[in-house]
């Protein structure tokens, strides 16, 4: 129950969330910012450090938290694997992490552009970030740095959706088509092409071999990871936001 209601009151309504905005709109946001391909990480801002203020608004009901988490619509929300945090993001440029049982702010980011997509590693201790200048940012959920992993191409869509596989060895990045990323060193290992708009939601099966991926082009796309392969096509009648 703690886990449901952090999510309702930090929340609120999931309608306003960022990535739901039509694909062609996040598109023409993303051509003010043109990529350099995902070596060149020199020209994208480091996340910052900023204050990390008291946002609980109400905490008169037991059991339940109403906070202020950003000052724009949110774009992702995640829990941590041990669900003692909780990490929110919003087109307010800001990333933040909680505290799932106080609603205490523990850090917060600024990104400097909106950020999308949100993702905890499987043992909690990094935090991965996509925004819309095209970066892939981690944060260490201990120290609280951060670190510029990688950029992806401006020309194929801002990165919409993140996932982590459940060994933790690759992060999935849904543009138009779905980037996966070794984590032990950030390297682009794969590109699965077959949608044709940006990518909205991803999802790994719990053995790593099976990736979902959902997208504004109607389909929701089951690939085969090892051979980096279709295994078939789901055709739906609208946009498919949620696998």
């Amino acid at each position: 129950m703690r886990c449901q209601r952090v999510i309702e009151t930090m929340i609120g309504n999931l309608s306003k969330r960022y990535y739901c905005l039509p694909t062609f709109l996040l598109i023409i946001l993303a051509l003010a910012f043109p990529g350099c391909g995902q070596q060149n990480l020199d020209a994208l801002p480091p996340l910052t450090l900023i204050d990390c203020e008291d946002r609980v608004v109400d905490s008169s009901e037991p059991g339940c938290l109403l906070i202020k988490a950003h000052d724009g619509a949110l774009s992702d929300v995640v829990f941590s694997p041990n669900a003692n945090q909780v990490a929110t993001s919003s087109i307010d440029e800001c990333v933040r992490i909680w505290n799932a049982d106080t609603g205490e702010c523990l850090t917060a980011f600024n990104a400097q552009k909106y950020t999308l997509a949100l993702a905890y590693s499987p043992d909690g201790k990094k935090l991965y970030c996509s925004a819309l200048n095209h970066g892939i940012y981690s944060v260490d959920t201990e120290t609280y740095s951060s670190k510029v992993l990688a950029r992806t191409d401006s020309s194929e869509g801002p990165p919409q959706g993140m996932v982590v596989s459940p060994s933790g060895e690759l992060v999935a990045v849904g543009t138009k088509p779905v980037w996966l990323f070794r984590t032990s060193d950030f390297k682009l290992v794969a590109e699965l092409r077959g949608h044709a708009q940006g990518g909205d939601t991803l999802a790994f099966s719990p053995d790593g071999n099976t990736l979902v991926s959902g997208n504004a082009d109607h389909t929701a796309i089951v690939w085969d990871i090892p051979s980096e392969t279709i295994r078939f096509k789901v055709k739906h009648g609208y946009w498919v936001g949620g696998v």
